[in-house]
């Protein structure tokens, strides 16, 4: 079963993290309709990373959420919108400003060199 953090937490929006073996991966991808961002952490090599403390605000500043991802693959669902990501891992943060629509998935994978 996925790595449940939490759900209708951090203001009321529901994420959802997991991905560190292959059963999990596919148990996500069956879930990923009750989300509409998917967040991947790795390497520029490709490995992916875990452990990653993930900050996501609006365009006003506010942050919605603040959670820590013990999975590379990162689940959440928030209204369209302009949001800034910030993920650090390992003492090495990377940020990216990300466009959420109203239908569809936004997937967005985080990189970080090795």
């Amino acid at each position: 079963m996925p790595k449940v953090l939490a759900k209708d937490s951090c203001k009321g929006i529901p994420y959802l993290s997991g991905g560190v073996g292959i059963g999990e991966r596919e148990e996500l991808r069956e879930m990923r309709k009750n989300y509409n961002l998917k967040l991947i952490f790795a390497r520029e090599d490709g490995d992916y990373l875990a452990d990653v403390n993930v900050v996501i605000g609006n365009e006003k500043g506010e942050k919605l959420l603040d959670v820590n991802s013990p999975g590379p693959w990162f689940y959440t669902k928030l209204p369209p919108g302009k949001y800034n990501v910030t993920a650090t891992v390992e003492g090495s943060t990377v940020q990216k400003e990300i466009q959420v629509g109203s239908n569809g998935m936004t997937d967005v994978v985080l990189y970080w060199k090795k």
